[in-house]
């Protein structure tokens, strides 16, 4: 018997249909590729941008409640200072990258019965009691740790030894508000050894933070000037604040400065 094969033809794909199906596959893979890339990129850059208003924040209140705490003293305990431990203590460029330094004293308070009642804390943490003199000195320098700059603490709790409170701090710099004519208001804002540290009312402090990741093509082509171009023309410091100006190096990472003004509430009045 025979059979007759001429309505059963073959039928299948051509290698033309193959090789389409194979461009529009590796054209579906690199799209969703490239979209898991941006995707990535974008999550990297929106996490650094949040630790930089992190670690701004962090700095900006750390020094803002130091800086209003300078001088403080509890009446009731029979505490006062004296001419060898001022308030605060001020040195200019003496840190990484030229940053300035700030040394905060005040004294505790107890609680009715009698200790520290924790009201009062020092920069690591520690409460401070009414006749107990806290000195706190604040520096930028590099955490031998990770090798990022950083901002550091050194307590008279913990003579010699400093603690990293934040990484990232790349430069700080303060001008101090003097006033002259004993009206309660700053007459002018000066870099430390400029001013009567006795009639500093008040502090402008300005920090350059930088981000963990390389997520910025630009980062390090711009450049920082604390305090204006009144106060740095043309981009170059005053030679007694050579600081005031800081030029980060090429390394595309996220920067930004943050900027405050802090009253020192026990000096005014």
């Amino acid at each position: 018997m025979r059979t007759n094969m001429s309505g059963r033809g073959q039928r299948g794909a051509t290698l033309i249909e193959l090789m389409i199906s194979l461009v529009i596959g590796l054209l579906v893979v690199l799209v969703a590729s490239s979209l898991f890339v941006a995707t990535k990129r974008t999550n990297r850059v929106q996490s650094d941008s949040a630790l930089l208003q992190e670690t701004g924040r962090y700095v900006l209140e750390s020094l803002g409640r130091e800086l209003r705490m300078a001088g403080y003293r509890d009446y009731t305990a029979g505490v006062s200072f004296t001419s060898a431990a001022p308030p605060l203590s001020m040195s200019n460029g003496t840190g990484l990258n030229g940053s300035d330094e700030l040394t905060v004293r005040y004294y505790g308070s107890n609680a009715a019965g009698g200790g520290p009642d924790s009201g009062v804390l020092d920069c690591l943490g520690n409460p401070v009691a009414a006749n107990v003199l806290s000195v706190n000195r604040y520096f930028v320098a590099t955490d031998a740790s990770t090798g990022e700059p950083a901002l550091q603490c050194e307590s008279s709790s913990a003579p010699g030894a400093p603690v990293v409170l934040v990484t990232g701090v790349e430069s700080l710099q303060i001008l101090y508000g003097e006033d002259t004519d004993s009206d309660g208001a700053p007459n002018r804002y000066a870099p430390a050894g400029l001013v009567n540290p006795d009639r500093v009312i008040s502090a402008v402090v300005s920090a350059v933070i930088r981000g963990e990741r390389f997520t910025d093509p630009a980062g390090g082509t711009t450049v920082f000037n604390h305090f204006g171009v009144a106060y740095a023309p043309g981009g170059v410091p005053p030679g007694t604040d050579t600081g005031a100006v800081f030029d980060p190096p090429d390394d595309q990472r996220p920067r930004r400065m943050f900027q405050f003004t802090v009253g020192l509430r026990n000096r005014i009045g």
